[in-house]
Order: C-alpha cells, then sequence, then structure tokens
C-alpha cells in the first residue's frame, strides 16, 4: 500500500510539472508571436 501511495504522489508531481510546462511554453508562445508582431509594426512604422 505504501509503494501505490508513493507511486501516486510521484505521478501526480509529475503531472504537475507537465502542466507548468505546457503553461510556460503557452505563455511563450504568445510572446514570441507578440515579440514577431511588434518588429513588423515598428519596421512599417520606420519605413513610413
Amino acid at each position: 500500500m505504501l509503494q501505490l501511495r508513493t507511486a501516486l504522489l510521484l505521478v501526480n508531481s509529475t503531472l504537475q510539472n507537465v502542466q507548468k510546462l505546457l503553461t510556460l511554453m503557452r505563455s511563450m508562445t504568445l510572446f514570441m508571436k507578440w515579440q514577431e508582431t511588434k518588429l513588423v509594426t515598428e519596421k512599417l512604422l520606420l519605413a513610413s
């Protein structure tokens, strides 16, 4: 029973880490898209 509890705690911890990484990845993707849009906008403003 103790081994099962330990395994479940490990799985839970792993799932929490995966969730954190997915959240980080999503926010970084949004940031990269925003940064790309910002650079394009700056180039357009400088060209005019």
